[in-house]
């Protein structure tokens, strides 16, 4: 009988399919320079396309009001897309307090298992924080008053989940 001690480890190398198709080695620095160049001089002004992607969200709560509930869940992944967009796009043009509101509503959209009229006024509390935000161009986390209102709309998801069961 031989004991853990006796045994050797035997070192197994796996062939690396990815690797090889790829190559090895990391990006220029040069390369990683300029693209953060372009992202902090991007001519493109993200509150221009952040209102619009509100806009696609307010038209998708109107649908929900009349759609029929095999249509809804279709439409709440829809709503969940145009969400993850503004959380991915906040922080890479300034706007983190935008990222912060859209992160607390993704997160309560992926555990809610309806949408009732107290799920779309929490969406719609969600559109009116961060078209405030666009309007008073509230860059970065929107100091004291962005953390606040994140704050509040976090305190609203939790009082859904009180009244609600999930």
């Amino acid at each position: 009988m031989t004991t853990a001690s006796e045994k050797k480890a035997r070192l197994i190398n796996l062939e690396n399919s990815l690797k090889q198709k790829v190559g090895s080695g990391g990006i220029p620095a040069h390369l990683i320079q300029e693209a953060q160049q372009y992202i902090e001089g991007n001519p493109i002004e993200f509150k221009d396309e952040g209102s619009k992607v509100i806009l696609d969200i307010q038209k998708l709560l109107e649908e929900f009001e009349t759609a029929p509930q095999a249509q809804r869940p279709v439409l709440l992944e829809k709503l969940i897309e145009r969400v993850m967009l503004l959380k991915a796009s906040g922080t890479m043009f300034h706007y983190e307090l935008v990222s912060m509101i859209a992160d607390v509503l993704l997160d309560f959209l992926e555990t809610v298992k309806t949408v009732n009229p107290d799920v779309l006024e929490i969406i719609d509390a969600h559109n009116e924080i961060i078209s405030m935000a666009f309007s008073r161009e509230m860059k970065g986390s929107g100091g004291k008053e962005g953390v606040a209102l994140s704050r509040e709309l976090f305190k609203a998801c939790a009082r859904y989940y009180e009244k609600h069961e999930n």
